[in-house]
């Protein structure tokens, strides 16, 4: 049934959000009151393809250290544009410069000394030790997937993800320097989500792709087709064309794999209790996927490489949808919006999850109003709950969904007796206490089954496991799974 008022009204054609700027901001843009474009995230790989095209331009193909040198800045640009745009995909609430810590940290780990005491230490117990050495190439898949799981799979992944689990060291390092400033510095390089996890483990592939196609396969495949041709430009030619694809790769190989690792260790961080098995998960799925693409290749062709590009790409891209998904956004953007003013101000911040749909009714208790029940035939949803009169202003609000709860001590939150909230609230419990000596600060309990993650107004991130306590402050939010509790002060 139409709405007779709504009908009646005439479409009115939207109102531009520098309607009210002057002739000169339209024509002259980059001096506008209302706009920064410097605040864009556009700008970056804007500015990496400026920077590429110019070195591009300037790199004359005189020596063979030239045509080295051009296919090193081409790939680098591509891995870059990859990297940059998961991380603009995934929306993280870090600035870009945190993820060069760990590409830097994985080429530190491959120049010498280092190289031969921690990839060399790593490299032997995989592939001497254990069942990752060189095997015949007509020796079939199995042994082909066998060698390569350990060899390749097992050893670099393992490699590719101690950066991750240093910045993951940092977040644990910061709490006890948090109020320094090297606490604050190591505060901004952990990895405490699933996001930051991925990105760092994809900056770390991207290190790897760089190091490996340019330190190695693009020299070894130089010589070999030059001799092999009796032609110097054919051994150009062929050292530019495995560079290339071994760049784009990172999307299905290096970065991605190591992306999932990271993704599974900010789970652990997040599920500690469950920790081992997902840390386990993390290094053997993406080991996998990695032993059957070099295995495959060998033994089966084209067609195991098709097969484990889009089984490698359909995994990561969920995974990162995923980690987009449950990391937690502070009220307003990290480094605001492009627009300002009053147009910046109407627009609304992006939830952290999806939030709860409304059911037709849902119980009410004493501290959360009635939910008012809709009509059989409405084609709006049902009215949003007000505030009980009993808040007083300045008190503490828990909400979720429709449900606004006051944080007063002795408070009992079971948000799994909502019928709307059941889908996503199952195992959430908790009571409202004051510390015993200072009554000013305010904590929710977790009496529930499952642990919650903790962000801070900041989007700084704790876990709080079964039993322990979440500090409640306005602008901080409580997670798990889906669910997004936010914590607000009465008005």
């Amino acid at each position: 049934m139409s709405d007779p008022i709504k009908s009646a009204m005439p479409d009115v054609t939207p109102v531009p959000r520098d309607a009210g700027s002057s002739l000169m901001s339209e024509v002259l843009p980059v001096r506008s009151r209302t706009t920064r474009f410097w605040r864009s995230k556009v700008l970056i790989p804007a500015l990496a393809t400026v920077a590429t095209t110019m070195l591009l331009f300037n790199n004359g193909a005189q020596t063979l250290d030239d045509f080295w040198r051009y296919a090193l800045i081409l790939g680098i640009f591509i891995v870059f544009m990859l990297f940059y745009a998961m991380y603009l995909y995934g929306n993280s609430r870090k600035p870009f410069w945190v993820f060069l810590f760990p590409y830097l940290v994985t080429v530190v780990f491959f120049l010498p000394p280092l190289g031969a005491i921690i990839f060399g230490t790593i490299a032997f117990v995989f592939r001497d030790m254990l069942p990752g050495g060189e095997v015949a190439v007509d020796a079939g898949f199995i042994p082909n997937f066998i060698s390569h799981f350990f060899g390749a799979g097992m050893c670099e992944e393992l490699f590719k993800a101690l950066p991750i689990f240093i910045m993951a060291g940092f977040g644990l390092s910061a709490a006890s320097q948090k109020d320094t400033k090297m606490g604050r510095l190591l505060d901004r390089l952990a990895v405490r989500t699933p996001l930051d996890g991925l990105l760092a483990g994809a900056a770390s592939g991207a290190a790897f792709i760089s190091f490996e196609t340019f330190g190695q396969y693009y020299n070894s495949t130089f010589a070999s087709q030059a001799i092999a041709q009796n032609n110097v430009y054919a051994g150009l030619a062929a050292a530019l064309q495995l560079a290339i694809p071994r760049s784009l790769q990172g999307l299905v190989g290096h970065m991605a794999w190591n992306g999932i690792f990271g993704y599974f260790i900010g789970l652990a961080l997040r599920y500690r209790t469950r920790a081992i098995p997902l840390l386990l998960a993390g290094w053997l799925i993406p080991s996998a996927m990695h032993g059957f693409w070099n295995g495959g290749a060998i033994a089966l062709g084209t067609p195991a490489m098709w097969l484990s590009g889009m089984t490698t790409i359909v995994f990561f891209l969920a995974t990162l949808l995923k980690a987009r998904q449950l990391e937690p956004h502070p009220e307003s953007p990290r480094e605001g919006s492009v627009v300002l003013g009053s147009a910046a101000r109407g627009m609304a911040p992006v939830s952290a999850a999806r939030a709860p749909v409304s059911a037709p009714a849902a119980k009410a208790t004493a501290f959360s109003p009635v939910v008012t029940a809709r009509p059989a035939d409405a084609s709006t949803p049902a009215s949003v709950s007000k505030r009980p009169k009993s808040i007083q202003r300045g008190t503490l609000i828990v909400s979720a969904g429709e449900h606004e709860f006051p944080a007063l001590p002795g408070t009992r939150i079971d948000l799994a007796d909502y019928a709307d909230l059941q889908p996503y609230a199952a195992g959430f419990s908790g009571e409202v206490s004051a510390h015993p000596s200072d009554a000013s600060i305010i904590g929710l309990k977790n009496l529930g089954t499952k642990p919650w993650t903790l962000f801070s107004a900041k989007g700084v991130s704790q876990v709080v496991e079964p039993g322990r306590s979440a500090r409640l402050e306005p602008g901080s939010r409580i997670v798990q799974g889906e669910l997004v509790v936010s914590v607000s002060r009465a008005s």
